[in-house]
């Protein structure tokens, strides 16, 4: 448990640490281990800065950052991380009418009982979505629990559910635009934690963003 107070035990002092790809809460952690047991190198690439932080919201590591008025949620953290540079043409297109389903079965809803707020449906069996659209509703709303209206058309249901799909990909382009600055303030926010701990400390691309899109690595030294 790389977590756990005894993964100090398992790191030798003064010598390397890599952290490549590191999620989250795990990525600052091999930073406080690289810390504690003193080592000479640290080389650390941060990855899917969300994880480890469902609920809470993160402000920072280093002391510039919680100075700073910047605080982060869950969904804030999350939106660092979602570009699709490496996602297949195929694997986009099955994302997109994933999208557009999930989004006609709320709008299934919606009518159904007058939600008014976008209903989570949680993990969705492959199979499901590799099917038909009658299908995937009837399959969706035996397992909710709804009845399907008489009158409902499904060959409506899921066009205004692609039409709601176009306008949240809309939205999402404008949000992509703070998507590297965001993780760039979080890549250096762990820079800043180490050069305030002493070390001398580099911030490098280390590929290009076609091969992974997480390409940035803090570099520590002694």
């Amino acid at each position: 448990d790389a977590l756990s107070p005894e993964a100090v035990d398992g790191v030798r002092h003064g010598e390397m640490l890599t952290a490549l790809h590191a999620c989250g809460r795990l990525g600052i952690r091999a930073l406080e281990v690289s810390l504690h047991t003193a080592q000479r190198l640290i080389v650390f690439a941060p990855c899917c800065y969300h994880r480890g932080y469902p609920d809470g919201s993160y402000a920072g590591v280093s002391r510039v950052a919680l100075d700073g008025a910047l605080t982060l949620p869950h969904t804030g953290l999350r939106l660092a991380t979602l570009d699709e540079s490496v996602a297949s043409p195929q694997a986009r297109r099955r994302r997109l009418q994933e999208q557009a389903w999930r989004l006609s079965f709320d709008t299934l809803l919606r009518e159904h009982d007058g939600r008014e707020t976008y209903t989570p449906l949680g993990i969705i069996p492959n199979p499901w979505l590799s099917g038909t659209f009658d299908a995937f509703i009837e399959a969706m709303a035996e397992r909710e629990g709804v009845a399907l209206p008489g009158s409902t058309s499904l060959r409506e249901l899921e066009e205004r559910g692609r039409e709601r799909a176009r306008r949240a990909r809309a939205l999402g382009a404008l949000r992509a635009m703070f998507r590297r600055p965001l993780e760039l303030w979080l890549v250096l926010d762990r820079a800043l934690m180490l050069q305030e701990r002493g070390l001398n400390v580099m911030v490098r691309a280390f590929c290009s963003p076609r091969d992974s899109p997480r390409n940035l690595a803090v570099i520590g030294t002694r």
